[in-house]
C-alpha cells in the first residue's frame, strides 16, 4: 500500500510512457491514430497524488492517535471526531492510489502478452521497494513485544494479540501474514502490516490483471471510469445494509475494490489525457469532491449515531474519482498538495504509517508504568505529544538511510535489463526518480 511505483523500472518505460504498441512511429508516414490514444499522456511525478498520500497517512495517525491513554487529545480532537474516526478509510485511499500509480507504471509493458520474465521483473521491483522497510521495523518490533511478554501477558495494545514465534514471524518476513486469516487484528506484529500483507497479494496478481487492463485501454474514459465506481459499490451496499464495515475477509474485498478500481481510474485518465482545458476543470472537479466527502463523513458519523451502525465507510465510492481529478488538477489546489512538505511527506508516508504504530505502543506502555509521565499527568501530555513528531522523524530516517539506500542495492543484485546496463541507459529527471507511493 504503500510502495512506490518506480519509475526507473524499464519494465515501465518510465512513469506513464507509452507501451511499445502505443509509441508513435519515427517515419512520418506513420502517425498515430488520435482517436485512439490521449493527446498528451500523463508523464512524471504526479505530486499532488503524492501529498495525498501524506494526508492519507496522516489520517490512519490520527485514528491511532485517538486511542491513546489519558485526556490529552480528547478535547483537540473533539471538533474533528467524525474525520478522526474515518480515519481506517486512509487505508482504502492508499489502495485507489497504489491501483492508479502501478497501471500508470507498469501495464504498458506486462498487459501485451504474459511472460514469467516481466513478472519477475516486476515483482522484484515491488519487493526492492517494500520489503527492507517493513522487514526492519517487523524485527524490531517483533523484538520489543518478545521482551514486553516477559513482564505483561497481552504485549501488544491489538484486541487480538499475534503469536511470537518463529513460523509467525517467516510468514511475516514473506509478507504473506495476512492472506489465509479472515480478520487483521493479531496478524501482523505491526497492526497497520495487514495491509503491506494485502497489497503485496494485489502486487502478486497484477501481472495478470495487467493483460486485462491492456484490453480496455481504448475504452471510453466512460466506461472505464463507471467500471471503476462498480468496484466500491459491493462494499458500500455492505456497510448500508449491515450498518459496519466488518466481515470475513474484509481485507481482501478491501485491496480487491481499491487497487482495482484505481487502476481503472488511471485508464480513464490516461484515455482523457492531459491539455491546457483540462487542469482548471478537474482542480474544480476535485474540490467539489472532496467537500462531498467531508460532508459525507460528517453525515455518516450523525446517521450511524442516531442507527447505532458505523456507515463511514460509504465514502469510498469517491475515492476514484477524487484521484483521478488530482491526476489531471492544475490550480492552487494540486498546488498546495504538491508542495515540497507535503511531497516528502507522501515519500515518507509508507515508513510512516509502520513507525508510528510502533511509537504510539512503546509510548504508551511507557505511560501506564511510570507515574511521573501518567496518562492524566502533564508529563504524559507532553510525551503522547511529542509521539507525533518523534514518527516523523524516524519515517524520515527510515526513507532516506533505509529504504531507498536499500533499494538501489537491492535493484543491483536483481534483474539486469537494457537500463541498468552502460551505454544504455536513459537520463532521468529528478521528478522521475520519485514515484507517488500507491
Amino acid at each position: 500500500m504503500h510502495s512506490v511505483a518506480d519509475p526507473a523500472t524499464p519494465a515501465s518505460g518510465g512513469r506513464g510512457s507509452l507501451g511499445p504498441s502505443e509509441r508513435p512511429e519515427s517515419r512520418q508516414t506513420q502517425l498515430p491514430d488520435p482517436s485512439s490514444e490521449p493527446t498528451s499522456p500523463l508523464k512524471g511525478e504526479i505530486r499532488a497524488l503524492t501529498g495525498l498520500r501524506f494526508v492519507a497517512s496522516i489520517l490512519v495517525v490520527a485514528l491511532h492517535l485517538s486511542y491513546a491513554p489519558g485526556p490529552t487529545f480528547t478535547g483537540l480532537l473533539a471538533p474533528l471526531a467524525p474525520v478522526v474516526a474515518a480515519g481506517w478509510l486512509g487505508v482504502d485511499l492508499f489502495f485507489v492510489l497504489s491501483g492508479f500509480v502501478i497501471t500508470l507504471n507498469y501495464t504498458g509493458h506486462l498487459g501485451q502478452s504474459f511472460s514469467a520474465r516481466k513478472a519477475y521483473v516486476f515483482l522484484w521491483a515491488r519487493i526492492t521497494r517494500i520489503w527492507p522497510t517493513f522487514a526492519l521495523v517487523t524485527v524490531l518490533f517483533g523484538g520489543w513485544l518478545l521482551a514486553r511478554s516477559w513482564f505483561d501477558d497481552n504485549p501488544s495494545f491489538q484486541a487480538v494479540q499475534p503469536q511470537l514465534s518463529v513460523p509467525h514471524l517467516v510468514e511475516q518476513l514473506l509478507m504473506v501474514q495476512q492472506w489465509h486469516r479472515p480478520y487483521f487484528p493479531g496478524a501482523s506484529y505491526v497492526g497497520p502490516g495487514w495491509s503491506v500483507s494485502a497489497e503485496w497479494l494485489a502486487y502478486c496478481a497484477f501481472p495478470v490483471l495487467a493483460l486485462g487492463l491492456w484490453r480496455l485501454r481504448r475504452a471510453s474514459a466512460s466506461v472505464t471510469g463507471s467500471l471503476a465506481l462498480l468496484c466500491m459499490v459491493p462494499f458500500v451496499v455492505h456497510n448500508l445494509v449491515a450498518g459496519t464495515a466488518g466481515f470475513e475477509y474484509q481485507w481482501l474485498a478491501r485491496i480487491a475494490a481499491g487497487f482495482t478500481a484505481g487502476a481503472l481510474t488511471c485508464l480513464a485518465v490516461q484515455r482523457l489525457g492531459t491539455n491546457p482545458r483540462s487542469g482548471p476543470v478537474a482542480e474544480k472537479v476535485a474540490a467539489v469532491l472532496a467537500g462531498c466527502l467531508l460532508v459525507a463523513v460528517f453525515v455518516a458519523d450523525r446517521v450511524g449515531a442516531a442507527l447505532g451502525g458505523d456507515y463511514q465507510g460509504v465514502v469510498v465510492v469517491l475515492f476514484p474519482p477524487l484521484v483521478g481529478a488530482l491526476a489531471l488538477a492544475r490550480g492552487s489546489g494540486s498546488r498546495w498538495l504538491g508542495s515540497r512538505v507535503l511531497v516528502h511527506g507522501g515519500r515518507i508516508s509508507y515508513a510512516l504509517y509502520l513507525v508510528h504504530y510502533c511509537v504510539f505502543e512503546i509510548v504508551w506502555t511507557a505511560m501506564l508504568s511510570i507515574a511521573v509521565i501518567g496518562p492524566t499527568t502533564i508529563g504524559g501530555s507532553v510525551v503522547t505529544v511529542l509521539s507525533v513528531p518523534l514518527a516523523l522523524v524516524l519515517a524520515h530516517l527510515l526513507y532516506t538511510r533505509v529504504e531507498e539506500p536499500a533499494r538501489r542495492k537491492l535493484r543491483i543484485i536483481g534483474p539486469r535489463t537494457s537500463e541498468d546496463r552502460p551505454g544504455d541507459a536513459r537520463p532521468r529527471t529528478r521528478a522521475a526518480t520519485h514515484a507517488a507511493k500507491a
